[in-house]
């Protein structure tokens, strides 16, 4: 049996993440300013952020290279920084999450290498600055990029998983949705 595949509203997606997350445009205008500052940090933080991950072998088990994922993570949050929050990235970060998963990524393992990003990068803010209030700013936007990132990738890890199961039990997505709401 063929199952149709679930089609997505991107825009849908991308403005509910905003709005969950509470990315606001005047947060995307902190982070724009903060680009020049936060990109040339990213790939030692990321470095760091591995090295913490594989002494604890949270990485064992993942059907891709850790080099491959250190350069998609690097590309991930270079990205969040130097791309708009707009539907085509929602949609290129969705894909990257369909492709995490295909390499047996936990969303735990996601969601941990995202705060621990966040952290080290914060940290590196408050090395850098000097005034409190436009560093609170600048770490409220920071965050708020991250998780409107986590929240694509995770609904890109759901969508597998319904995907997978609609495979095994034959049910359609259409279906699954309408007992949802029973």
């Amino acid at each position: 049996m063929q199952l149709k595949e679930h089609v997505l509203n991107f825009q849908k997606l991308l403005q509910h993440a905003k709005r969950c997350n509470g990315l606001t445009p005047e947060m995307e205008r902190h982070l724009e300013t903060l680009r020049p500052r936060l990109v040339p940090l990213v790939r030692e933080v990321i470095e760091e952020s591995y090295a913490l991950l594989d002494s604890h072998d949270l990485l064992k088990g993942i059907h891709a290279s850790q080099a491959d994922l250190q350069r998609e993570t690097t590309q991930l949050i270079e990205e969040i920084f130097t791309k708009p929050f707009d539907e085509e990235n929602a949609r290129a970060i969705y894909q990257l999450g369909q492709r995490q998963m295909d390499q047996n990524l936990p969303i735990e393992l996601i969601g941990g290498l995202l705060s621990l990003v966040g952290r080290k990068l914060i940290d590196k803010l408050f090395q850098q600055h000097g005034g409190q209030e436009k560093l609170r700013e600048e770490v409220e936007a920071v965050l708020a990029a991250l998780a409107f990132n986590l929240q694509i990738l995770q609904r890109a890890f759901l969508d597998r998983e319904l995907k997978r199961f609609c495979q095994v039990t034959g049910m359609s997505p259409k279906l699954i949705e309408q007992l949802s709401r029973v």
